[in-house]
């Protein structure tokens, strides 16, 4: 038997693009991203959800950098929960508010510089739906090791903003 999730969307945020709202680490802090097709990293502001506290976060020695027609951003990637409700499910309040799935040790991408922000509009980042290895990560353990950076992460980002960045 398969299980249908119906996962709301609106074109509120992002001028005409659809954004649906997932929940992050153990805050579930509610962000809403647009749904890419032409990407293939779930992506969000450092601001629209507070990693400082959550304790589902593992830091990776992953980096990421991406860039679009309408700009880009880069940042640290991280590991966390994710949860997704579904609405549609029952009418029953206290039912919607229980997530329909979870998703344990889920990749994603961390954006800390205002400046790329801008990419996402007024919504919180970016849900690329696209195949898996159409955007990269870098492994930068080697590079953080011979640079002393302890511990050896990119969470948070362990790199000097230039005044471009914010």
């Amino acid at each position: 038997m398969s299980t249908v999730l119906k996962l709301p969307i609106t074109n509120v945020y992002a001028k005409g693009d659809y954004c649906a709202t997932l929940h992050l680490g153990s805050e579930k802090s509610p962000v809403n991203l647009i749904i890419d097709s032409g990407s293939s990293t779930l992506v969000v502001k450092e601001t629209s959800y507070q990693a400082s506290t959550d304790k589902h976060l593992t830091p990776t020695t992953i980096a990421q950098e991406v860039n679009y027609g309408i700009g880009g951003w880069n940042g640290p990637v991280i590991h966390s929960s994710i949860s997704i409700y579904d609405d549609s499910i029952t009418e029953d309040r206290a039912k919607r508010s229980q997530p329909c799935i979870t998703l344990e040790n889920a990749t994603i991408a961390l954006v800390s510089s205002e400046k790329q922000y801008a990419t996402f509009g007024l919504a919180d980042g970016m849900l690329g739906m696209a195949y898996h290895h159409l955007n990269k990560g870098f492994n930068l353990s080697d590079y953080l090791q011979e640079q002393k950076v302890a511990p050896a992460h990119t969470y948070p980002w362990p790199f000097i903003k230039s005044s471009t960045d914010s």
